[in-house]
């Protein structure tokens, strides 16, 4: 029966693991192997379960009072824990490493995809204001996994080292970083990373069983995000997400499932196609009747969601404002014109021309006539 041994890596957390857990605490050991993390958090006082990816190891514990199952990763865990012990296999992929040794060893192709699904999973299994003690070795890829924490929102810390031959040694104390735990607070969990903005971050997660998005500021930005939603309430758009609450730097809004348009386009029929024109064009009328430019949307890559039954949304009202001189109409006609080949691939007609002297017929009168007249240009 094989399970791995204790080694310098086993030791040095052991140390950290008598340092930070606590009597009571109720703590999960992730990928336990020999249990040495196990027994010293139950030697604090702790409650304990261990899991471990190999049939081996249970077998190792069968007669032990250790509680032990068997699960890859969090697959067979339920519930949260006051703090998560693992020290992960690491080693990147080695094709002459024997295969039975591999499981105890490997971490993936560079060593850190598994560390970096454990840190993708943890926080459903993690007390609001609780801790993970985590091994990482300068050889899993130290700044790629610190970049994964951040990333879902955790603050961290390395509170001890060691160095030994090829390689040093970090023990890392992770913790939900403020804006987490608030979000949690109120009742968001199951918050995972969706996107990365020049100005913003945006997470998803579900609220009141619900799909939700939270678009959090920027450290190195100015405070744009709570004034986009200030404005998303006050406005009241039905072609936008709407706002569930706000915070000091974040808010959180309806999660809009669908594609951006560019990608929705490729495979959406003529008459899709049509119909999603002429409603995006209502909704530049309403903006600009309103008196508030969007701005982008002459290039709406990423501000036009396409649902599953093909109702556009805008998204990313970052730099709208109020102004005496509209222009969404005329900014989303730069955009149809300059994707007039795609269009006429689906069987749409673009009179190049003729919108663009309408537009700028329209950008003098802004009359629901010369609206019309641009819609019109599209057949």
């Amino acid at each position: 029966m094989t399970v791995y041994e204790p080694r310098e890596d086993s030791f040095l957390l052991e140390r950290n693991v008598k340092k930070y857990i606590l009597e009571g605490m109720l703590v999960l050991d992730m990928g336990t192997g020999s249990g040495i993390q196990a027994y010293a958090a139950a030697q604090q006082g702790a409650t304990v379960l261990a899991v471990d990816v190999d049939p081996q190891v249970l077998e190792y514990h069968k007669k032990s009072e250790l509680q032990v199952k068997l699960s890859h990763l969090f697959d067979n865990v339920e519930g949260t824990f006051d703090a998560i012990i693992f020290n992960p296999p690491y080693l990147p992929f080695d094709p002459d490493e024997p295969c039975e040794s591999r499981l105890q060893t490997t971490g993936g192709k560079h060593g850190y995809e598994l560390t970096l699904k454990f840190i993708e999973q943890m926080g459903d299994h993690l007390e609001t204001h609780g801790f993970v003690l985590l091994l990482i070795s300068s050889v899993t890829g130290k700044e790629r996994v610190e970049a994964e924490l951040e990333k879902h929102l955790y603050s961290f810390k390395i509170v001890d080292q060691e160095k030994i031959p090829f390689e040093t040694l970090y023990v890392y104390k992770i913790e939900k970083n403020a804006l987490r735990r608030e979000l949690e607070s109120r009742g968001v969990w199951h918050i995972q990373p969706f996107m990365h903005g020049k100005r913003g971050n945006i997470h998803v997660g579900t609220f009141k069983n619900t799909n939700v998005a939270i678009k959090s500021q920027r450290a190195t930005t100015s405070n744009t995000i709570v004034m986009e939603a200030k404005l998303l309430k006050e406005l009241k758009l039905k072609y936008a997400p709407r706002v569930l609450f706000i915070g000091s730097d974040y808010f959180v809004y309806d999660f809009i499932e669908g594609e951006f348009f560019p990608k929705w386009l490729e495979h959406a029929s003529r008459r899709e196609v049509l119909d999603a024109l002429h409603q995006i064009y209502e909704y530049m009328y309403d903006l600009d009747r309103k008196g508030y430019n969007k701005e982008e949307m002459h290039h709406p890559t990423k501000h036009i969601i396409m649902t599953a039954n093909n109702k556009p949304y805008l998204v990313d009202f970052e730099r709208c404002r109020r102004s005496d001189k509209v222009h969404n109409v005329t900014q989303f006609t730069q955009y149809v014109i300059a994707i007039a080949p795609e269009l006429e691939k689906k069987g749409i007609s673009v009179n190049v021309d003729a919108m663009r002297k309408r537009a700028q017929e329209y950008a003098h009168k802004r009359t629901r006539k010369h609206f019309k007249q641009i819609v019109g240009g599209l057949q």
